[in-house]
C-alpha cells in the first residue's frame, strides 16, 4: 500500500485556479457555439457574442493571476503552467487531459494531481 500524498500548502489557491480555467474552457465553448450560430444568420446575437468573449477573456486572465500565486512545494514551478518541455512522466496518468489541463481536471474531479515538473503528488 501507498502512503497518503502530502497535503499541498496552497490548497485554496490551487482549487481556485482549476475552477478559473473550467471557467475559462466554459466560456470559450459558448462563445465558439454563439460565434457559430450568428454567422449561420441566428439574429440578434452579435451582443452575446462580445459578452461571451469578454468573460473568456477575463477568466483567462483570473487563470493566469491565480497560476502565478502558488508553486510547487518540491521543484518551486507553477504546476498548471507549462513551458516547451514535456511533463513528467509520472504526471501523464492523472487524466486523460495531458500537461497543465490534466492537473486541472484531476483537481477538479479528484482532488489531488500530479507535478508536471517534477512528479510530486499531492492531495488538495
Amino acid at each position: 500500500m501507498h502512503p497518503p500524498l502530502p497535503v499541498y500548502p496552497q490548497t485554496r489557491l490551487i482549487r481556485a485556479d482549476a475552477r478559473s480555467v473550467l471557467v475559462t474552457w466554459f466560456f470559450l465553448a459558448l462563445s465558439a457555439s454563439l460565434w457559430a450560430l450568428a454567422t449561420m444568420g441566428v439574429p440578434g446575437l452579435e451582443g452575446a457574442v462580445k459578452l461571451a468573449w469578454g468573460a473568456f477573456l477575463l477568466a483567462g486572465l483570473v487563470h493566469v493571476l491565480l497560476a502565478l500565486r502558488h508553486r510547487c512545494p518540491a521543484c518551486k514551478k507553477h504546476p498548471t503552467v507549462q513551458g516547451f518541455r514535456a511533463p513528467h512522466p509520472a504526471s501523464l496518468g492523472q487524466s486523460r487531459a495531458p500537461g497543465w489541463a490534466g492537473v486541472v481536471v484531476s483537481v477538479a474531479r479528484e482532488r489531488r494531481f500530479v507535478c508536471i515538473h517534477c512528479g510530486a503528488g499531492y492531495r488538495t
